[in-house]
Order: C-alpha cells, then sequence, then structure tokens
C-alpha cells in the first residue's frame, strides 16, 4: 500500500481487497459445484484449497498498520475479520481483542 494513506484509505483498500477475495471464492465454489466430480475426495480437497487469496496479504499489511497506529475503528474491524479467517496462527494477534479495540474506538 501507499505510504500517505490515511485511516479511512487503509480501511477502504482494505475491505475492498477482501471482499474482492470472497467473491472470487464464491465464484470458485460455484463453479466446483456445477463441474462433474467422480469423487467426494476429490472435492473435499478443492474446498480445503478455496479461501480468499488476499488473507495473507492483508494479514500482514493490516499487522504492520496496526504496530504503527494507523488503523482507525473500521481498519481494526476488517483485521479482525481477516484474523478471525485465519485463527490460529501462530503470532499474530488474537481477532477477539482487535474486534474489541474496534468497539471501543467507534461504540
Amino acid at each position: 500500500p501507499r505510504a500517505d494513506l490515511t485511516n479511512y484509505g487503509i480501511f477502504l483498500r482494505a475491505y475492498a481487497m477482501y471482499l474482492a477475495g470472497e467473491q472470487r471464492q464464491s465464484q470458485q465454489q460455484l463453479e466446483l459445484q456445477q463441474q462433474d466430480a467422480s469423487s467426494s475426495s476429490s472435492r473435499s480437497k478443492s474446498s480445503s484449497q478455496n479461501k480468499n487469496s488476499f488473507l495473507p496479504q492483508l494479514c500482514n499489511e493490516l499487522g504492520k498498520a496496526m504496530e504503527a497506529d494507523k488503523l482507525n475503528a473500521f481498519g481494526y474491524y476488517v483485521y479482525g475479520l481477516v484474523l478471525k479467517e485465519r485463527w490460529p496462527v501462530k503470532g499474530l494477534h488474537s481477532p477477539h481483542e482487535v474486534f474489541l479495540k474496534s468497539l471501543r474506538l467507534f461504540p
């Protein structure tokens, strides 16, 4: 991301990326359902790999923004969404703590 983004800019960029990844994930799931799958094991393997591809990037960027105190309540909310999808990963913040911080900043 650009270094000159405001906290609202960080939120808008992150939320747009998150939603784009969710839309891509939904489209991939729909395509998998429409295909003629021969076995249930291939379906479960495909669905386990079908995740929002932007999550690692968002997790990294929003974590750095949080450490630099560049997130507002909405940024913390998006970071909480990302963490919830990736949890539990060692070294990450707790999604519950991040959501609570969001609520404290914007009651």
